[in-house]
């Protein structure tokens, strides 16, 4: 009688450390991604200008985390924390002249989302210059002195391959990083593979970045 009910007791303690366990693992990461640890990167993350010298971030919200920190990529360059903060927007002011994209993770105590994300749309930060004076007005042709007419000496040489330019247009622009974005992730080759290393990712962004239009 007495191991029966020993059995039973154990069952009984068996079962409710596994009916405990999620419900300890949804509290410590108020359900934050699929494994119930690592926070998931917040949505909707969107940048835009602030005027000529400045750019503001906001994101959605991730629940449960401490906070977020602020990731910026210039000129294709590689991912740099500025701030690390718990609000859902940032403004970086006083930019010198570049391209600039952002990506935002999330954390929790020592745990953080992934920083392989697709980054914000990279915003050109112009330099301002004073215009200079207009040019002189040109000088009067000199009279015809009945020569013959000369040929252009050759054909035109076709125009200069741009890295980046992935649609062909001339120019390294938001349409070339919109199909960087839709090849995200992709493996084989594809116009926007830019490294050639069989993978659409960051270095193919940062390729885009570097070759940005100005």
């Amino acid at each position: 009688m007495r191991a029966a009910q020993k059995i039973i007791s154990l069952a009984l303690s068996l079962f409710l450390a596994v009916v405990a366990l999620p419900v300890l693992a949804s509290e410590i990461t108020g359900g934050l991604g699929s494994s119930g640890v690592i926070p998931i990167p917040p949505p909707a993350v969107t940048a835009k200008k602030d005027g000529d010298r400045a750019i503001k971030l906001e994101w959605g919200a991730v629940a449960g985390v401490s906070g977020y920190r602020v990731y910026r990529i210039k000129d294709g360059s590689t991912p740099s924390k500025i701030a690390e903060i718990s609000d859902r927007a940032f403004t970086e002011s006083g930019l010198s002249a570049g391209v600039y994209s952002y990506i935002i993770q999330s954390f929790i105590g020592t745990l953080s989302s992934s920083l392989n994300v697709v980054p914000t749309p990279p915003i050109t930060i112009s330099e301002s210059v004073t215009p200079p004076p207009p040019p002189p007005p040109p000088p009067p042709p000199p009279s015809s002195g009945g020569g013959g007419s000369v040929g252009d000496g050759g054909s035109t040489p076709p125009p200069a391959v741009i890295k980046g330019d992935i649609n062909k247009s001339g120019k390294v622009d938001i349409f070339d990083f919109n199909v960087l974005m839709v090849q995200w992730g992709g493996a084989g080759s594809s116009a926007a593979d830019l490294n050639s290393d069989s993978k659409v990712d960051i270095f193919d962004f940062n390729i885009l970045m570097i070759n940005w239009s100005l």
